[in-house]
């Protein structure tokens, strides 16, 4: 008998999640996490984890440098070296091509991008990336002067992050009264304040829907004897109706110069700039921000 030449393969595009840093790098957990769930989700780092594994030797000597403004205690500093170790002894074995997530570097030659943002699309998701995350450093440097903590720095990098790419949400840790990006996004004044999903408010069921999924997922996974040994997981949404509208120019050639200067429409011109730039300014002016344990 003779068989069809024809095969038909089903496949379903992976969810998009973005690691929070603090949880790759600030847990004895981190690599193995990475690891389990790269097959399921389709995995994003923050570009500050590689700003932070670069310099991985000073923050060897010194992990409480980490935790600048987070009052960490010895226990979580080992946890840190710990994870540097491990990081660097990955990076030193393994091709970056060949890394279970992606990132977003300073153009798409440095970036490793999934097939759906390729070319043009994957020009246009860093310079939307880079708009956002500008944003978020500016605010910090309003906030403080410019004091830093580099995982603080790092969290709100995977929050742009997954601003940019408009669908993905954010794995972190969560601490007794909810995850620590949510401090930072209220220290910030990003949304009014963290909305936690629990059960009563709007959305309650949407979420619990979503978190009986990924809990599903993380079990499959084999997540389940992290979080047994103490890596307590949270989900991030951030909501940026803003952000998703940001225009993204691709570069051109510049205009001919006009025989003689009109000082009018150039103060017209300067008017409808300035407008448009104010209009602009605040890509986070709507953003709001949910969250829920896992």
């Amino acid at each position: 008998m003779l068989q069809p030449d024809l095969s038909v393969t089903l496949s379903q595009r992976r969810r998009s999640c973005v690691l929070d840093p603090a949880l790759a790098l600030a847990t004895p957990f981190g690599p193995q996490l990475v690891e389990r769930l790269a097959p399921w989700l389709e995995l994003w780092m923050a570009r500050a984890f590689w700003h932070i594994l670069d310099s991985s030797e000073f923050f060897l000597s010194r992990p409480e440098q980490l935790f600048a403004d987070l009052h960490a205690d010895p226990a979580q500093q080992v946890n840190a070296t710990q994870s540097l170790r491990l990081w660097e002894q990955r990076r030193t074995q393994t091709d970056c091509a060949s890394l279970p997530f992606h990132w977003i570097g300073d153009c798409t030659s440095e970036s490793s991008l999934p097939s759906a943002w390729q070319n043009g699309a994957g020009s246009a998701l860093i310079q939307r990336y880079e708009t956002l995350h500008i944003s978020l450093v500016e605010r910090e440097w309003q906030r403080d002067g410019g004091g830093r903590s580099e995982l603080r720095l790092a969290r709100l990098d995977a929050l742009a992050l997954a601003a940019a790419l408009g669908q993905a949400f954010v794995l972190t840790t969560r601490a007794e009264h909810g995850p620590q990006l949510c401090d930072d996004v209220a220290a910030l004044k990003l949304a009014e304040s963290a909305e936690a999903l629990s059960r009563g408010t709007s959305g309650a069921a949407l979420a619990g829907t979503e978190r009986e999924w990924l809990c599903q997922l993380l079990a499959q996974a084999g997540v389940a004897p992290l979080v047994l040994a103490g890596l307590p997981l949270a989900v991030v949404h951030v909501l940026a109706p803003a952000a998703s509208l940001l225009e993204v120019h691709p570069a051109e050639e510049p205009l001919p110069a006009l025989a003689e200067a009109d000082p009018e429409l150039d103060a017209l011109l300067e008017d409808e700039l300035s407008t448009a730039h104010e209009a602009a300014l605040d890509p986070w002016g709507d953003a709001r921000i949910f969250w829920y344990p896992l």
